[in-house]
């Protein structure tokens, strides 16, 4: 697994923090081996195709961090356009 994600920054401490959540909730549970491996199955294959989305598209935080800026933007020139109306 760890050969996996070593291509995803944070990657591998993602999963297995997530595999580390599930457990603890599986054990408060009681859940029966069989649907705890189906459940550790999961979480450990949860988030398999952020390392192509992200050689695709790059990272998802510089992604978001576009989408901000150009929200902003609008948000700017639409203020813009009301001040030169008035």
């Amino acid at each position: 697994m760890k050969n996996v994600f070593r291509e995803v920054p944070y990657g591998i401490e993602h999963t297995l923090r997530v595999l580390d959540y599930a457990e603890q909730i599986m054990n408060e549970e009681n859940i029966d081996q069989a649907d705890q491996e189906q459940i550790a199955i999961t979480a450990i294959l949860h988030d398999i195709g952020a390392i192509e989305a992200q050689k695709k598209y790059g990272p998802w935080e510089q992604n978001i961090r576009k989408k901000k800026d150009r929200r902003l933007r609008v948000k700017y020139s639409r203020a813009l356009v009301m001040m030169l109306r008035e």
